[in-house]
């Protein structure tokens, strides 16, 4: 695939998104104006303007409750005023950060700086099975969701040992494997950058500006975006604490494509997604 990223701030008239041959950043969760040690702001109910620039909602969904994760602005490896995300809780989707939005285009380029702190070395959830794949489990998540309410790709931060671990891509089909892209070492940061081509339904994926893995198949290929959905997997009374920063999505369409872009648009007040529970699986 041949990714062609256009830089260009589209027109936003009447209240609809309407794009023509230029690009349209629809967030940039940057946490910039965040006071350090503050939890960045939340937006529900949903604000349609964009560039998104605080997420929807943060929450959890702990083994044992009540929900007790924290998620703090701060200075950490490199990365200016990032959100570090600590939870000790045990359970799929033990800490979120969640989005809503939606927007239509063939082309979207989705990019965040992320640094795995500290996580569990075993014991987490999404080993085997559907959405396994990684044998020690699944610390980090980053769902992108379409129109449809569907499960477009899947990135994962997996360990495979106290200091390191994998980058991972789910592939499509009913086991949900992942397919290693590259490996972290905690503590260093890392920009991750996913350009998505809805007319072949694959991505180029990569890893600080390198390319990583070229047209890798998307799980579910669509026309577009609803949510991007950030979770932690935990280990009762273990740590998992990893930092994100610069979240962009950008929507990239070809010519005379405004049109479905608005009409998506005008979909917000009546469009109603899933529970978020689910989007954790």
């Amino acid at each position: 695939m041949k990714f062609i990223k256009i830089l260009t701030v589209a027109a936003v008239a009447v209240g609809l998104f309407v794009v023509t041959a230029a690009a349209q950043q629809i967030t940039n969760f940057n946490f910039d104006s965040v006071p350090l040690g503050n939890t960045p702001p939340t937006t529900a109910p949903l604000v349609d303007t964009y560039p998104q620039q605080n997420v929807y909602a943060i929450d959890g969904f702990p083994d044992t409750g009540p929900y007790a994760g924290t998620v703090t602005v701060q200075d950490v490896g490199g990365m200016n005023h990032a959100a570090v995300m600590t939870t000790t809780q045990g359970g799929t989707g033990s800490q979120y950060m969640d989005t809503q939005f939606l927007a239509a285009a063939p082309f979207f380029d989705i990019s965040f700086d992320l640094n795995v702190l500290d996580v569990p070395t075993n014991g987490l959830p999404q080993n085997t099975g559907p959405l396994g794949g990684a044998p020690d489990g699944q610390a980090f998540v980053l769902q992108a969701f379409g129109l449809d309410t569907q499960r477009v790709f899947r990135f994962a931060a997996s360990p495979t040992s106290a200091t390191g671990g994998n980058f991972g891509f789910r592939l499509p089909g009913a086991s949900g494997d992942l397919t290693t892209f590259g490996t972290y070492i905690e503590g260093q940061t890392y920009h991750l950058e996913f350009q998505i081509d809805f007319t072949t339904g694959t991505a180029d994926i990569l890893v600080d500006n390198a390319l990583a893995l070229n047209d890798a198949p998307l799980v579910n290929p669509g026309a577009g975006f609803s949510e991007l959905f950030i979770f932690q997997n935990g280990v009762e009374g273990l740590t998992n604490s990893v930092a994100i920063d610069n979240i962009v999505t950008t929507a990239v369409p070809e010519p005379a494509t405004w049109f479905g872009a608005a009409m998506a648009s005008v979909m917000l007040g009546t469009f109603r997604l899933r529970s978020a529970r689910r989007r954790a699986s």
